[in-house]
C-alpha cells in the first residue's frame, strides 16, 4: 500500500497539523484527535519581535510534539527576526527549519547552520514583503512558505485571495525546480 500511495498519488499534497508553541494547546489531545493522519506536524514559534506583546514562546513544545509523532516530519516555523536564538531547542526535533525573509539576521549564515545540522531549510514570506525579496535566495532553499494572511502571528484570521496571484508567479520563476 505504501509504495502504491508514493507512487500512484505522487502529486497529492501532503497535510499538516499546525500547533503553537506559545499556546497551552493539549498537544496529547491534538495527537488523539488526528492520530497519525497527518504527514508532518508543523510548530509555529512566534516571539516579541515579530509580533510585539506575545508571551515567550515554550520552545519545549517542539520536543512534546516530536515525542507524540517520533515518525512524522516536523516543521518548525520561526516567527521571528532573529531566528538563530532559537536553535538550541528546535536544531535537535526538527526536520525543516523554517525562517522568515523579513529576519534581521544573515540569511546565509543561517541557512548555513540549518543546513550544517543536517536539516531542510524553509523560507516564509509575509504578504506585505515583496516576492523581489526572495527570489534571490530560492535555489537555496527546500521549501517556501507563503503567509496568506495579513496579521502575522494572529490566529483567526481569513486567507487573503491574493496569496494565489503570488503562487501563480511562482511557479514561473526558473528557481521553482529547487523547492516545494
Amino acid at each position: 500500500y505504501i509504495f502504491h500511495r508514493r507512487f500512484t498519488f505522487a502529486d497529492a499534497k501532503q497535510v499538516g497539523v499546525a500547533v503553537y508553541a506559545n499556546k497551552v494547546e493539549d498537544i496529547q489531545a491534538i495527537r488523539r484527535k488526528v492520530g497519525l493522519f497527518p504527514d508532518f506536524i508543523h510548530m509555529d514559534v512566534v516571539d516579541e519581535t515579530f509580533r510585539p506583546g506575545t508571551e515567550t514562546p515554550n520552545t519545549h513544545r517542539i520536543e512534546v510534539a516530536h515525542a507524540y509523532w517520533p515518525e512524522k516530519q516536523l516543521h518548525a516555523h520561526l516567527m521571528t527576526r532573529r531566528p538563530s536564538r532559537y536553535f538550541e531547542w528546535v536544531l535537535p526535533f526538527a526536520d525543516v527549519i523554517i525562517v522568515h525573509v523579513e529576519s534581521d539576521e544573515n540569511l546565509e549564515e543561517v541557512f548555513q547552520k540549518i543546513r550544517g545540522a543536517g536539516k531542510r531549510v524553509g523560507l516564509c514570506v509575509t504578504m506585505a514583503t515583496p516576492l523581489e525579496q526572495v527570489k534571490p535566495l530560492a535555489a537555496r532553499i527546500d521549501l517556501l512558505m507563503l503567509l496568506a494572511i495579513a496579521r502575522p502571528g494572529h490566529s483567526g484570521q481569513e486567507m487573503e485571495l491574493s496569496v494565489v496571484e503570488r503562487v501563480a508567479e511562482i511557479q514561473h520563476w526558473h528557481e521553482r525546480k529547487h523547492f516545494e
